[in-house]
């Protein structure tokens, strides 16, 4: 793997960096949506980390809508860090991005991932700079996604942009907005997996989970809605019979998720509600249809 890294700056650097003007340069971005499989990708990427590396870092690959960032996809990049140089596995980063690149052509570099340095408290370093300075020779304004992987609070996302500054044109690095977006698909799929329900493999003798229909996913988000306003109406009786305390955290919290529900009548309630079932019962029987259609067609060719 040493034989392919590229020493991007033999040298310490300072936390900003310099980069040639062109003519109509793209704006910075100002947010970052990051898809579940990216964070992952970055957390099985870190675990299979070699013996002593501290941190790992990889490029990021999805689409940019102005100053929007939309992070669909990662790939690791070798890298190591020693004594004020920094080198990064170029040669990997091109094949991996040409490859990619085939089967998802909508899907371009945006910018680079790295695990949180020794130093969780001070994300962007010396080093930092110096891979940024690589990326920019990928592509323009790209962002960088720090995950943390310290564990002190759960895993945290935390996304920089580097726009120019000042009359010469360098870059610092700023915080900007970061959050996780989920697909319908990307959603049951989580769900399947915090909520702990598998196949057992005696019975379907498979070792491989099906996933529940959407029909399923609708009724155990219902289910656990109806489980949280239960909580909840126990909790205000409680309150007021005198039996707890209020807690001004969780009466805004109350407040605020009341005034965000919309001002409709049962029926209407009830009506749009139906309708919606209504498309998925349809949704599922097409699906069943076509595979039954599927199922005849493979049978008729496999015999004639």
């Amino acid at each position: 793997m040493a034989e392919e890294e590229e020493v991007v700056v033999p040298a310490a650097a300072a936390a900003t960096t310099e980069s040639a003007a062109v003519e109509e340069p793209p704006a910075a971005a100002t947010t970052v949506k990051v898809h579940p499989l990216v964070v992952f990708s970055i957390l099985d990427h870190f675990i299979r980390r070699q013996e002593g590396q501290e941190r790992v870092i990889g490029t990021l690959l999805g689409s940019r809508d102005e100053a929007t960032v939309e992070v669909q996809n990662a790939f690791a990049v070798p890298h190591s860090e020693k004594e004020g140089e920094v080198a990064v596995g170029q040669a990997t980063n091109k094949t991996m991005s040409g490859l990619l690149a085939r089967v998802n052509a909508s899907e371009k570099i945006v910018g680079w991932y790295a695990t949180t340095p020794p130093t969780p408290a001070r994300p962007i370093n010396d080093s930092t700079s110096l891979i940024h300075d690589f990326y920019l020779q990928e592509c323009e304004e790209p962002v960088h996604l720090v995950v943390d992987t310290s564990m002190a609070d759960g895993i945290r996302l935390r996304a920089f942009a580097a726009p120019r500054t000042g009359a010469d044109a360098s870059r610092a690095f700023v915080e900007v907005s970061c959050s996780l977006v989920f697909a319908d698909f990307e959603r049951d799929l989580l769900e399947t997996m915090t909520s702990g329900i598998v196949n057992d493999p005696l019975e379907t003798g498979s070792s491989l989970s099906v996933l529940p229909s959407r029909m399923n996913a609708v009724e155990t988000s219902v289910e656990h809605l109806l489980g949280l306003l239960d909580d909840v109406s126990e909790y205000c009786e409680d309150v007021a019979s005198n039996k707890k305390k209020v807690h001004p955290e969780a009466a805004r919290h109350i407040a605020d998720a009341l005034a965000t529900l919309p001002h409709l009548d049962a029926t209407d309630v009830d009506a749009a509600f139906n309708a919606n079932m209504q498309d998925i019962v349809m949704v599922s029987y097409l699906a069943s249809v076509t595979k039954t259609q599927l199922a005849i067609a493979a049978k008729i060719h496999a015999t004639f």
